[in-house]
């Protein structure tokens, strides 16, 4: 008679509670047997070497696992133009997407990238393999019924603040980092750096306007109070000399390409305060060159025109 060789398993259950899930051990017992069906009770089982051997057959009521049935949302519920937000489901053996209750299909992944014509009521089924499943709460996404505000525009005042032409919902960055805390109107750069602003209005973001590349103003600081600096820079249409100067009522100004070397422009007897009228430059880097007319007093300062 062909003999078959059956496997049976017996599964210890462990501790259940809400922080962990332990299993226990798996023993099995091989014996050789014609076809036999077990159902429940208790069995012998002959020519062992440690005798006779009892073995029970009996139902394991499946191990539960924990579902977390939350889901993290990355992004706005009532969509913007151009926006996008993703429903992300927390870990689990199995879970199925639903869209207006109707599986998504081909939506076996834990995340969802949604847009503005995504809109309606999802959920999420969870599934621990052994037949319990948990439901996540409804989300429902709607399309926003503002459009994106324009990007802001960056102005440099006569201290050195950058301002928006935003007077709420603004975030600063440098060098396309976001600056921690930096949502007013106005801000005051400490560093050399490019600058961008992005507000946010109705819900809706914008997107980053064109950089501004601050270089701290330059200022030469001299004995008895006396200085000499040239503001703002970067500039975009007029560049200011101010100065104090024991000696001196006025100085002459030589503006060079950088690049190049050339002379660019030349300015003479300015008072402070006077504008070097410079706006006519293409945008670059540019040194100035400051000096009193018996040349006892020069100075050079690196500007950037936008």
């Amino acid at each position: 008679m062909k003999k078959l060789l059956f496997i049976l398993s017996f599964f210890v259950l462990g501790q259940l509670n809400a922080q962990t899930i332990k299993r226990g051990s798996i023993n099995s017992v091989g014996f050789t047997s014609p076809n036999v069906n077990f159902s429940v009770g208790q069995y012998m089982a002959g020519n062992f070497s440690s005798g006779t051997n009892k073995i029970t057959v009996g139902f394991q009521q499946p191990l539960r696992i924990m579902l977390d049935t939350s889901v993290a949302i990355i992004g706005d519920l009532s969509i913007c133009p151009d926006d996008t937000t993703i429903i992300k489901a927390n870990s689990s053996p199995f879970y199925t997407w639903f869209k207006n209750d109707t599986a998504i299909k081909a939506k076996d992944t834990s995340l969802i990238k949604l847009t503005q014509k995504d809109t309606g009521v999802y959920k999420i089924a969870y599934t621990d393999g052994l037949g319990h499943y948990d439901s996540s709460r409804q989300i429902i996404i709607t399309k926003s019924a503002f459009q994106k505000p324009p990007t802001p525009t960056i102005v440099r005042d006569s201290v050195g603040n950058l301002t928006s032409n935003y007077s709420t919902g603004n975030q600063w960055y440098k060098d396309g980092v976001a600056i921690a805390g930096a949502t007013d109107v106005k801000y005051k750069p400490l560093v050399n750096a490019s600058y961008t602003v992005t507000t946010v209005q109705n819900g809706c973001a914008s997107l980053k306007g064109s950089s501004y590349f601050f270089l701290v103003t330059d200022i030469i600081n001299l004995e008895d109070n006396q200085f000499i600096k040239v503001m703002p820079n970067p500039y975009v249409s007029n560049l200011y000399l101010n100065f104090f100067l024991i000696k001196y009522n006025t100085l002459n100004a030589d503006i060079f390409d950088f690049s190049t070397g050339r002379i660019v422009a030349n300015r003479k007897n300015l008072y402070s305060g006077t504008n070097l009228d410079i706006a006519n430059l293409a945008s670059g880097i540019y040194i100035v060159r400051v000096y009193s007319t018996d040349f006892k007093m020069t100075y050079t300062f690196k500007i950037v025109k936008l």
